[in-house]
């Protein structure tokens, strides 16, 4: 169910006790409020209310946070984690003139150039874990002619790198205690649509994949170890944080979001 993080201050008509009631009514009862759902109400007497994603995930990026765009939702919507965009351009698909995902929402991100990102900051593997996960973003390529990356996770000998290579097939490379292991699949993603896409890794399977739209997981069984990281990461970077191989084209982003499954097929 999509969960809504607000307060509302309430009148004597609540009655505290072993169970919160408004009106008679169990709290955790109530559906509706004035006959609206729930899950469809956006505002509270003119204030935005955040409503997170429904799922399990350990972050996940829609820029519909109201009046902070960068901010994502962790722990399955029970939290959340502020952003900074650095170079990328946050905003409306009507002002970046095309059309959003199905099922996505108002805001967006426009990455078009080297050393743009959105950066968070990973505590104990809060948002990520470097041993097992998985990524699925919404990507949108105008054209693609070049190598573009559009994550990055760590830094130096402990880093994992996410891009579409110069014939736009995905290219996953996690890299753990300076040992690196990598994947370049053999399903393109096409320009000017909208696709999901996906990375996943595992020190415990000791494999990593990656996956673009509806085809199937395509996974680096060779003999190469995925290594676990040394050093724990630090920062998330969503686009080319400096380290990848850049960012040649123009594409957006929407629905980032990773969870800590293996070939999250949920996700």
């Amino acid at each position: 169910m999509i969960k809504i993080l607000f307060i509302l201050f309430l009148i004597p008509s609540i009655a505290l006790g072993g169970s919160a009631t408004i009106g008679g009514v169990a709290v955790e009862d109530i559906d509706t409020l004035g006959g609206v759902a729930i899950e469809d109400i956006a505002s509270f007497g003119g204030v935005s209310v955040s409503i997170a994603p429904s799922g399990t995930y350990s972050f996940y990026l829609n820029f519909e946070y109201p009046g902070d765009t960068d901010r994502a939702y962790t722990d399955s919507g029970g939290g959340t984690i502020n952003g900074s965009a650095s170079g990328a351009t946050i905003d409306t698909w009507a002002n970046f003139g095309i059309a959003g995902p199905t099922g996505g929402g108002t805001y967006g991100v426009k990455l078009d150039a080297n050393d743009e990102t959105i950066d968070y900051t990973i505590t104990a593997l809060d948002i990520i874990d470097t041993s097992e996960g998985t990524i699925a973003l919404d990507i949108y390529f105008v054209t693609s002619t070049g190598i573009n990356t559009f994550v990055q996770v760590g830094s130096d000998d402990d880093e994992m790198t996410g891009e579409a290579d110069a014939n736009n097939y995905m290219d996953l490379q996690h890299q753990g205690d300076a040992s690196t292991v990598n994947i370049v699949g053999t399903d393109a993603i096409p320009d000017t649509t909208w696709t999901t896409i996906r990375i996943s890794w595992s020190v415990i399977s000791n494999e990593i994949s990656t996956k673009v739209g509806a085809n199937g997981w395509e996974t680096d069984v060779d003999a190469s170890p995925v290594t676990a990281f040394a050093s724990a990461a630090a920062t998330l970077e969503i686009g080319d944080g400096g380290s990848g191989d850049g960012i040649v084209n123009t594409f957006y982003i929407d629905n980032f979001r990773i969870s800590k499954t293996y070939q999250d097929a949920d996700l």
